[in-house]
């Protein structure tokens, strides 16, 4: 999905309407011109003085677009959830260990250069400084620690999300889904949970 920007960027604008303000703004802060401060990705990234990166900006910001790439993820041994003893007060910690795939890099790697592709060609550009790669656990969604499967075992569940082992106990969130899905899973989040709900009242 795409996204304009023009709300913080006229914010911008405003606040640094003009060469002269610029400066007094950063000799009041004691900011040297050649280093920027934060103020937009874009003007980060031109060469030059905040003047004139803000001045770029202002020309091209209602052209600009945020573009969001998630890629979907599957279980490995090697990624595991427990709770080990030593955690405060004499209690337990809950401990997560992801290891990441070893083929994810070319994996993005291709993913980007066939999307700049498909971007050039309608008449979009991706310039390969804007693009920033998140780090591991900047995610909002995890799942998989209590995982549906037909035949499973102790801390899995069945189809209806009863989790084996346990009586009385339905797992209706993302800890149920067997993998991770490219997102965003919001949706399918709500859907299954509403499914496992209306099937919970059925057989009650």
């Amino acid at each position: 999905s795409t996204r304009a920007t023009p709300r913080y960027t006229s914010g911008a604008r405003r606040r640094f309407s003009s060469s002269s303000r610029t400066q007094s703004a950063l000799r009041a802060a004691r900011v040297p011109k050649s280093k920027k401060p934060s103020v937009h990705p874009v003007v980060n990234a031109l060469p030059g003085s905040v003047a004139r990166g803000l001045g770029v900006l202002r020309n091209i910001h209602t052209a600009l677009g945020l573009l969001n790439v998630n890629f979907a993820d599957e279980r490995r041994d090697e990624c595991r959830v427990a709770l080990e003893s030593g955690g405060a007060h004499g209690g337990s910690r809950l401990v997560l260990r992801y290891v990441p795939d070893a083929g994810e890099p070319a994996r993005v790697a291709s993913a980007l250069g066939a999307l700049r592709r498909m971007l050039l060609r309608l008449g979009c550009i991706a310039p390969p400084p804007m693009t920033r790669w998140r780090p591991m656990g900047a995610s909002v969604h995890y799942a998989g620690t209590l995982p549906m499967s037909r035949d499973g075992g102790a801390l899995s569940c069945d189809a209806r999300g009863r989790l084996r082992g346990v009586r009385g106990v339905w797992i209706a969130d993302g800890a149920s889904f067997p993998t991770l899905p490219a997102k965003n899973l919001t949706f399918t989040l709500m859907a299954n949970a509403t499914r496992i709900a209306e099937q919970f009242e059925t057989e009650s």
